[in-house]
């Protein structure tokens, strides 16, 4: 497969549903404004944010990881939004492992440093 074919393929599967792109658009931008801190008269928006952005960001990778499975599964059009908790122990499992991926070359980082 050229390279030209699989852009226009990941653009019409992105594009398929507009209301899921966008949606999921949201959801990427809450989790990312987590880190922004706002203030509210003497309200602290942003540990509400933070949990949000957490939560939310927990649940986009378990969404990526049923894009990845459905897609690797035949289907053509983006999942539906359903089933949270699914979703968001998909993502909780994907976090886990890269966590778990990620010790050896972080220790190695660090040994080599001291």
């Amino acid at each position: 497969m050229k390279m030209n074919d699989i852009v226009i393929n990941s653009v019409k599967y992105a594009s398929s549903n507009w209301l899921k792109l966008v949606l999921i658009g949201l959801v990427v931008f809450i989790a990312d404004l987590s880190d922004v801190t706002i203030r509210v008269g003497s309200f602290d928006l942003s540990y509400i944010l933070l949990g949000a952005g957490f939560i939310l960001g927990i649940y986009q990778i378990g969404f990526i990881f049923r894009i990845i499975e459905e897609t690797t599964h035949g289907f053509d059009e983006m999942p539906k939004f359903d089933n949270f908790l699914n979703t968001f122990l998909h993502g909780i499992k994907e976090t886990l492992v890269t966590m778990i991926y990620f010790i050896i070359p972080i220790m190695l980082v660090i040994w080599r440093k001291l």
